[in-house]
């Protein structure tokens, strides 16, 4: 069917766009959350990673999730699985000290208010 056809085409290039954007925005919260360890100016994405729960407190859920999941991509030796992304999400309100048991590759988050750490060691 044509019409249907046309549809669909519709329906995946708006998706498309929206996730674009998504991804966009997630980029722009994730580096605005992110900030210098220590005596090291640049902020990238090799441990310890630093991330100011403030300001990942005022996004929306979704932009959170998709934030650390791009963090988790670029730190893990893996894919991140739903579970992982939920787990360091979920530090962006948890209580103080709190932390995630190990993700792939051995890499912990722990809340050091008002920041969650990323790192390997503590």
């Amino acid at each position: 069917n044509p019409k249907a056809q046309q549809a669909l085409a519709q329906t995946a290039e708006l998706l498309r766009a929206d996730v674009e954007y998504l991804e966009l925005a997630a980029s722009d919260l994730l580096q605005r959350a992110m900030s210098p360890i220590a005596d090291n100016p640049q902020v990238n994405f090799q441990l310890p990673v630093k991330l100011n729960r403030r300001i990942l407190r005022e996004a929306p859920l979704a932009l959170q999730r998709r934030s650390m999941r791009q963090l988790l991509q670029q730190i893990l030796p893996s894919a991140p699985s739903f579970e992982s992304v939920e787990k360091l999400t979920s530090l962006i309100v948890a209580p103080n000290r709190s932390q995630t048991d190990p993700f792939p590759g051995g890499a912990i988050g722990r809340v050091e208010h008002p920041s969650i750490i990323l790192d390997i060691k503590f």
